[in-house]
């Protein structure tokens, strides 16, 4: 093993070769074993003193050797994928969930499942558990589809999750959470009717009017739409209300993000396969997305993403409007509709060779683009009402009071995460300000509050060199900024300090050297 290690090949020592006498009546074959990436990761030995197996024993070895690349290759894949899953119920760590195997008998839960379902912890817990998982009818899920039910008075949700596990068989999570009280018939991204549509989409300047009209005439056609937009502009709820606004409403959604499965999986995830298609495929086989869309629409997010191979395969389908699953050789003929969405300009990908240009022009008859929120100033407070209003309804946590800063501040941001982001920095201000007090300034994170103080300050040391004061711009600019700074902060030195970049004695100095910064309310 040494030696083969040493050389980094493949040898064979036979009787004498071997430097310890105690071996010279054996015959030893080792070969390297290396990763993807040509690291070393290991050594296989075979050893045998049987004499007439020499060349028998260097051939089996080449098989095994060849057996491992594969079976390592096999389980890279098979780790990611659960990686991927790990991580994901990390981030969900307050939820329960519950594993089943192919069989959808339970294999693992967690304490939070057992509380959630408020299942007693003396009787047989999986039979408990399998009782409220008949409940759910898992047949009838779709992909990442939330579910509501009440169970011994608790109204839960429950999602879906499936991957491949070592086995044959697909395996399953469920993930349960419990939902507020007074949240028993609000389901998120729902209207009234349970389906979401143009009308949820929350918005009145000129270029969400447009991108919503021209979703509206788009939808009453059955072409291809591309939806191009920043992360968080919305391209998934303007694909839904496209589907609910259309003759295929009656029919399936089904989403799949391309970016978000790994690139062994993406053509198996969309065309399906057929029993024994790849080691953890299913005996009886799988529909993929394509399928599982039949007579609605599929979804493509990211598309960017989507392999070559895929691309290719994917081209042909909407070509000929037939699929062959993946190890099959049966076409199937498919009636869908494809709206996909990009963040990335798919011409110029298409330059660098990472799109096909072919399968652009076959997905973007209809090109629908959704203004960053940076350019929609004028929906900013409305969308600030609609989100305090909504986190109101879910919480009665918040008297929906905010200061003129804190809106002007908001304004005013360069929003890289657009709506998502927006949304996430007004719950966060709801919760800091509490059920009494009202939002302010000092409630948005720091970027924010910085971003803010350097545009004014800038626009107030515009005005002052406009007016040609440059002997006094530079004292006149340091007192801006600090009088701007602890406003911010409601005069709170610590804070203060940390914003300007300077120390607590330093900021007392200059306080007391001009009056004009003094805190008038404690005089």
């Amino acid at each position: 093993m040494s030696v083969a290690l040493r050389e980094n090949r493949s040898v064979q020592l036979i009787a004498a070769q071997h430097y310890n006498q105690e071996f010279h009546n054996t015959h030893c074959s080792a070969s390297p074993i290396y990763s993807e990436d040509g690291s070393k990761i290991g050594v296989l030995n075979l050893s045998s003193n049987n004499m007439s197996k020499i060349y028998e024993s260097r051939i089996l070895l080449d098989v095994l050797i060849e057996i491992f690349r594969i079976r390592l290759k096999e389980e890279k894949t098979l780790l990611r994928k659960n990686v991927l899953l790990i991580n994901q119920l990390e981030n969900e760590s307050e939820d329960g969930y519950i594993m089943l195997d192919g069989n959808e008998d339970v294999v693992y839960y967690n304490k939070n499942a057992i509380k959630l379902l408020n299942i007693s912890e003396n009787g047989n817990l999986k039979s408990s558990l399998s009782q409220n998982i008949d409940k759910l009818k898992l047949n009838d899920f779709k992909y990442s589809q939330e579910q509501y039910i009440q169970i011994a008075g608790n109204n839960v949700k429950f999602k879906l999750i499936e991957f491949y596990g070592f086995e044959e068989n697909t395996e399953k999570i469920i993930v349960i959470s419990k939902v507020d009280k007074n949240q028993v018939t609000l389901k998120p991204k729902e209207s009234e009717d349970g389906l979401l549509n143009f009308t949820n989409i929350v918005g009145k300047s000129i270029d969400i009017r447009e991108a919503k009209n021209l979703g509206i005439q788009i939808a009453k056609t059955d072409l291809p739409i591309l939806i191009f937009g920043e992360t968080g502009t919305g391209k998934e709820m303007f694909a839904q209300s496209i589907h609910n606004s259309s003759n295929r409403r009656e029919g399936p959604f089904v989403p799949i993000n391309c970016g978000a499965i790994p690139l062994e999986l993406v053509e198996s995830e969309l065309f399906g396969y057929e029993s024994g298609a790849f080691t953890g495929a299913l005996r009886t086989g799988k529909k993929g997305k394509i399928e599982v869309a039949e007579g609605g629409t599929l979804f493509l997010d990211e598309i960017e993403s989507m392999p070559m191979s895929v691309q290719i395969k994917l081209l042909r389908a909407l070509s000929s409007r037939k699929i062959v699953k993946v190890g099959g050789t049966k076409s199937i003929s498919i009636d869908i509709r494809i709206v996909s969405a990009t963040k990335k300009d798919l011409l110029k990908e298409a330059d660098k060779d990472n799109f096909r240009e072919d399968l652009y022009y076959r997905i973007s008859t209809f090109i629908l683009k959704l203004p960053p929120l940076r350019e929609r100033t004028d929906d900013i407070e409305i969308l600030l009402n609609h989100f305090i209003e909504e986190y109101r309804q879910r919480s009665n946590y918040c008297t929906g009071r905010y200061s003129k800063e804190f809106l002007e501040a908001l304004k005013k941001y360069y929003w890289r995460g657009n709506v998502r982001e927006f949304k996430n920095v007004i719950q966060r201000a709801v919760v800091l300000a509490g059920d009494k007090g009202k939002i302010d300034i000092d409630h948005l994170p720091d970027n924010i509050r910085s971003s803010y103080i350097y545009k004014n300050t800038k626009e107030k040391l515009v005005e002052i060199l406009s007016e040609k004061k440059y002997s006094n711009a530079l004292k006149i600019g340091e007192e801006i900024i600090i009088k701007d700074v602890l406003n911010t902060t409601d005069y709170n030195i610590n804070q203060s300090a940390k914003l300007l970049g300077i120390t607590r004695s330093t900021l007392y100095k200059k306080i007391q050297k001009n009056p004009c910064l003094i805190n008038k309310k404690e005089l």
